[in-house]
């Protein structure tokens, strides 16, 4: 098996990746092409991108406790999982024009 591994390149850090792949496509196969979000895991730059954030930004917001995140065990490797990413998002109010008006007005 090592032979194998190191006759293909194959790493720790790209099995990983394989296996990830792999269990998002079998997810969104048996969810008609939706991911399951519950229990997809997403990495800082993953995270960073959907939010249309810089990578930094969303290493900020972990180290901040902002968003909460999970490290593989043994390694430095950090995820996040899709229902605490949505959790950053605040709704915006919409301005109707009553800006500065008091109760009385």
């Amino acid at each position: 098996m090592g032979e194998l591994k190191r006759a293909h390149g194959i790493t720790s850090a790209s099995w990983r990746a394989a296996i990830a792949s792999l269990y998002g496509e079998r997810n969104a196969k048996r969810d008609g092409a939706r991911l399951d979000r519950e229990r997809h895991y997403l990495t800082t730059e993953q995270a960073a991108e959907t939010l249309g954030i810089h990578v930094q930004t969303m290493r900020a917001y972990v180290r901040s406790g902002r968003v909460p995140a999970y490290r593989l065990a043994g390694e430095r490797a950090i995820r996040i999982r899709w229902p605490d990413l949505e959790k950053v998002l605040e709704p915006m109010v919409p301005d109707n024009g009553e800006a500065g008006k008091t109760k009385g007005d």
